[in-house]
């Protein structure tokens, strides 16, 4: 068997950064840790914002199929002898010919799911902030009604247009496995997927992370006089921001800080300058986020659509710190309510929680050693290590004997 592989990554970033791009990266880290050779295909959407029309409509045709991503992607297989290709994020430069390039090379092919894009133009099963699953119900045509993708008719067609084409030339049967990260994920997808070409892989918090707590937090204990929460992630009407500063109307005696940037970050402003105990810090470097969340009495994440597997939240656990999340169906198998974390439906749920965990030191700690313990027993980089390295071997065995 072949110990060190070559492994090339797939992925187009956003414009703004997210937990996805952190998944990439961490999981090149971790590969390269053990001696694997990492490569890297990568694209930015950071190029289209000073696209001309010209260069828009070729975007369009390019989302569908690239013939610079197949080409380059052929030339770094053969020029690097890659034994497997795992792909993340495609759209929209670099499009489903990564799969045909690599089935063309013979060389196996593994694509990660982070959201519901296959089945959903919008990606997130969300609209008018509530959870929509028209196009999982019905079909997907329903997103032109409400132009779900980027609020436009024409962007939200030419998603469905590359969906329904690569459907139709059967790209994506040229993919040998797909990584989903949750269960809920695998049930949401079943029309989709094939179900024998699924493995469900949870992210991992990589070892350089608790390096980082132990050199920025210095070992101080958990305090018991925590005086404030954190919500800290992408400020969005799904992430549920605007609904937890509103509920925090009820939460008298604690502090919550925001940490984060998005579209909703002026709104927020607005919102919170004449409240006492609710601050916003922007976007903050890890450290600093990790020392606040290290002394903070809990996490706080209020998203309302089905999240697929938020880093902010193992990162929560692997502090140790409890994290209260809105009741979420996808979530909810990573915080169990009452062990390892808290769920609430409604600002009453929300403000009995805060007072049961500052009234019941305690039970407090329990809770928080459970979630260390979370962290230790699943998310950890070994065990994932380990059951990445055995998908990739189990689909070189499956495609001709190349091991």
């Amino acid at each position: 068997m072949k110990n060190k592989l070559n492994i090339l990554i797939v992925h187009n970033y956003y414009q703004i950064k997210g937990g996805e791009d952190v998944v990439v990266n961490n999981e090149a880290l971790m590969l390269k840790k053990r001696g694997h050779n990492v490569f890297f295909y990568e694209r930015f959407n950071k190029e289209i914002v000073e696209y001309g029309m010209i260069k828009k409509i070729k975007l369009f045709l390019n989302t569908i199929f690239s013939i610079k991503t197949y080409k380059e992607i052929k030339n770094i297989i053969k020029k690097n002898n890659i034994d497997i290709v795992h792909v993340h994020n495609t759209l929209p430069l670099i499009s489903s010919s990564v799969y045909w390039a690599s089935k063309k090379m013979n060389v196996p092919v593994i694509q990660t799911l982070h959201n519901y894009r296959f089945v959903c133009p919008n990606a997130i099963l969300f609209r008018n902030d509530n959870i929509c699953e028209d196009c999982l119900n019905k079909n997907i045509l329903q997103a032109l009604k409400y132009k779900c993708y980027r609020n436009s008719f024409i962007a939200t067609l030419s998603i469905i247009i590359t969906l329904l084409l690569n459907s139709f030339i059967k790209s994506y049967d040229k993919v040998n496995a797909y990584i989903l990260l949750t269960p809920f994920m695998k049930d949401k997808l079943h029309n989709f997927l094939d179900k024998k070409r699924v493995f469900i892989k949870p992210n991992f918090v990589p070892d350089e992370f608790i390096n980082k707590i132990n050199e920025h937090i210095d070992g101080v204990s958990i305090k018991k006089d925590q005086s404030y929460c954190v919500y800290a992630g992408r400020l969005d009407k799904s992430k549920g921001i605007l609904m937890l500063i509103d509920m925090w109307e009820n939460i008298k005696d604690l502090n919550l800080y925001i940490f984060g940037d998005g579209p909703e970050t002026s709104t927020i402003k607005e919102k919170i300058k004449d409240k006492t105990n609710i601050k916003y810090f922007g976007a903050v470097s890890q450290e600093i986020l990790f020392r606040y969340i290290h002394y903070s009495l809990a996490v706080i994440f209020p998203s309302k659509w089905y999240e697929c597997f938020p880093m902010i939240i193992v990162e929560s656990l692997a502090l140790k710190k409890i994290v209260i999340i809105y009741d979420n169906k996808n979530i909810n198998n990573i915080i169990k309510n009452g062990f390892n974390g808290f769920i609430f439906k409604n600002s009453l749920e929300l403000r009995n929680i805060l007072n049961f965990i500052k009234n019941n030191n305690e039970k407090y700690l329990k809770i928080c050693e459970n979630a260390y313990n979370e962290y230790i027993n699943k998310y950890n980089e070994n065990k994932n290590y380990d059951f990445l390295i055995n998908i990739y071997y189990k689909l070189m065995e499956e495609n001709n004997g190349k091991i």
